[in-house]
């Protein structure tokens, strides 16, 4: 279980709500502002490791916000501050950003890849080095969640995956997410894949594998109208 702190400034809605609740299932401690001067007061009195502040606030000036913050809060302790829209915002963001800082806090190396490695399936790309994906030279915007558990199937065609490897393997030792969100990462590759979806397979009762096709079956997938 996580012991670190989000402190989201936004006005109370589905998309905020919908973050919050996320991040609590991971673990996180939330705390929640309606405006700049609530977050400030939060942020000095309860030491937050990400401050998400919504910089379509009204009547907020989100850099203000930030330069108040770390004018009061010490270097050791200063957050991490993400500023987006909260339409922009994602869950999935947070906890990569929370992730990185318990590896540094821990004294490790945050995970990075190795480079100069790819692998290509059918017209899929990955490039490890630079965390791109591409589909018949189009590419695939993926956050780096996705990309890491996309890394995962099809590095290991027909290996079948249960929840928790993925979620390990997927996002690497220091993950803060559940296995109950892999299907919706996975669910959320499939349609940024378009067609090339189709080869995520779905295995009953136990998990995901990318599909294994020998080479001299190889055939692009059929793009549906």
């Amino acid at each position: 279980m996580s012991n670190q702190t989000v402190l989201i400034v936004a006005y109370r809605g589905p998309l905020m709500n919908g973050i919050a609740a996320e991040m609590r299932q991971a673990g996180c401690e939330v705390l929640l502002a309606r405006d700049g001067m609530q977050a400030v007061q939060r942020a000095v009195a309860l030491l937050p490791d990400v401050v998400l502040l919504d910089n379509r606030l009204p009547d907020t000036d989100p850099v203000e916000v930030c330069r108040q913050i770390q004018r009061r809060l010490p270097a050791e302790r200063m957050p991490t501050m993400v500023l987006t829209s909260m339409r922009d915002a994602t869950a999935d963001v947070l906890l990569d950003v929370l992730a990185r800082q318990k590896a540094i806090r821990d004294g490790e190396q945050p995970e990075d890849v190795a480079e100069d490695e790819t692998v290509c399936c059918l017209g899929l790309t990955m490039d490890r080095r630079r965390y791109q994906a591409e589909v018949d030279g189009r590419q695939v915007e993926l956050t780096s969640t996705q990309f890491r558990l996309l890394w995962t199937l099809v590095s290991n065609p027909g290996r079948v995956f249960n929840r928790e490897q993925l979620c390990e393997s997927g996002r690497g030792r220091h993950s803060l997410a559940k296995a109950r969100t892999i299907d919706a990462h996975v669910m959320a590759i499939r349609k940024k894949l378009g067609a090339y979806g189709e080869l995520i397979e779905t295995v009953r009762g136990v998990g995901y594998r990318f599909k294994d096709v020998p080479a001299a079956r190889l055939e692009t997938p059929t793009v549906r109208a």
